[in-house]
């Protein structure tokens, strides 16, 4: 065995034990990236979760907005501490 077979396990080990969620740095990250540095607001949003599912990889969420006008609304995200990506999903409203 060489030298570097040891360096290469040791290498593999420490990308594989990362951890497998999002930092706290990495979610505020994405939502100011998300937001352009605009205050997040409580209101109008509504999300619906299924409190306990059978697979975490595949979860239905539904996300409404309240009593918007045209052109108020053009852009919705999810965001999730607990994978490892913080960014779930990004939803832009309104005419093609």
């Amino acid at each position: 065995m060489t030298r570097r077979r040891p360096l290469l396990l040791a290498g593999a080990v420490a990308l594989l034990c990362r951890p497998a969620r999002a930092t706290p740095t990495s979610l505020q990250t994405a939502i100011t990236a998300f937001t352009g540095g605009a205050a997040v607001r409580d209101g109008r949003v509504r999300l619906d979760i299924a409190p306990l599912v059978e697979n975490g990889n595949a979860v239905p969420v539904s996300l409404g907005v309240e009593g918007t006008e045209p052109g108020g609304v053009r852009r919705l995200a999810l965001f999730n501490e607990q994978n490892p990506q913080p960014d779930v999903a990004v939803f832009r409203l309104g005419a093609l």
